[in-house]
C-alpha cells in the first residue's frame, strides 16, 4: 500500500511562498493524457495541493516495508516529465519553521485536466460505420426495454439531435469552469479518472431537462409506455 500525502498551505510547520498559482482549467491532448495515465499517482496526489520532490517521493513507499518502488533520482526524472509535458510547474517554495531549510514545492498547471473532446464523434452517424452504430444502439435498447426495434431513420435523426446537444453542453462545461473559479474549484474536487465519466452524466442530465421533448419523443419511437413493467 502506497503512502498518501496531503499537505496543507496553511500548516503551522511551514511558511509557504508561492510564485505560481495553477488555472482552472487546461484541455490535454491524447498525448499529454497519456503522461498523466502514466503519472496518475503523482497528478492525483497533486490535486489541490503543494508537494515537495521528498513528498512526491515517499508516494512510493510501500507503508508495510518501507522500500521505494523509484530511486529519488527517477522521482526528478518523472518531474522533468511531467514539468515538460506543461502538467506540473514548481508553485514556489516552503520553509519549515523555526529552520532556514527550504524546498520547492510543485503543483499542477491547472485544477482540472479535461481530455480534449473529439470532434470526429459529431461525424459517426454520417461515416462508414454508422450503420454499425445504429444498429447496435437500436438492438440494445430495445432488448433492454423489452420493446420492438425502433424506425432506423427517425433513430438516427434523434440521436444526432440528442449527441449534438450533449456535445455542446460539455464544450459549455468546460468554457465555465474556465472562466468560473467557483465552478472549477468544485469540478477540481473529483479525481480525474472520474471525470470524464462525471461529466458526461452532467451533459445529460443537462440535455434531458431542458429537452424533455427529445425524451417523450425516443420513448414514444421505442414504445417504452407499452413495455411491460418489472421485465
Amino acid at each position: 500500500m502506497k503512502n498518501k500525502h496531503k499537505i496543507d498551505r496553511d500548516s503551522t510547520d511551514y511558511c509557504f511562498f508561492i510564485t505560481y498559482e495553477p488555472d482552472n482549467v487546461k484541455i490535454v491532448s491524447k498525448e499529454e493524457f497519456d503522461i498523466i495515465k502514466e503519472h496518475y499517482l503523482i497528478i492525483s496526489a497533486l490535486q489541490n495541493n503543494l508537494m515537495s520532490v521528498k513528498d512526491i517521493h515517499n508516494l512510493y513507499q510501500d507503508q508495510k516495508t518501507g522500500e521505494y518502488d523509484y530511486t529519488l533520482k527517477t522521482t526528478y526524472r518523472h518531474l522533468e516529465k511531467l514539468e515538460k509535458a506543461g502538467l506540473v510547474a514548481a508553485a514556489g517554495y516552503r520553509e519549515k519553521v523555526g529552520s532556514r531549510s527550504c524546498e520547492k514545492v510543485y503543483c499542477r498547471t491547472a485544477k482540472i485536466f479535461f481530455p480534449e473532446l473529439d470532434d470526429e464523434k459529431l461525424e459517426k452517424w454520417e461515416s462508414e460505420n454508422s450503420e454499425i452504430y445504429s444498429q447496435v444502439l437500436r438492438t440494445v435498447l430495445s432488448e433492454l426495454l423489452h420493446t420492438s426495434q425502433p424506425d432506423k431513420d427517425a433513430f438516427n435523426s434523434l440521436f444526432k439531435q440528442f449527441f449534438n446537444l450533449q456535445y455542446q453542453t460539455k464544450q459549455e462545461l468546460i468554457k465555465k469552469a474556465g472562466k468560473n473559479s467557483k465552478f472549477a474549484d468544485s469540478l477540481s474536487q473529483i479525481d480525474i479518472a472520474q471525470l470524464n465519466s462525471i461529466t458526461d452524466a452532467i451533459s445529460v442530465l443537462k440535455v434531458l431537462l431542458q429537452r424533455p421533448d427529445l425524451l417523450n419523443q425516443m420513448q414514444s419511437l421505442l414504445n417504452v409506455k407499452e413495455s411491460k413493467k418489472g421485465q
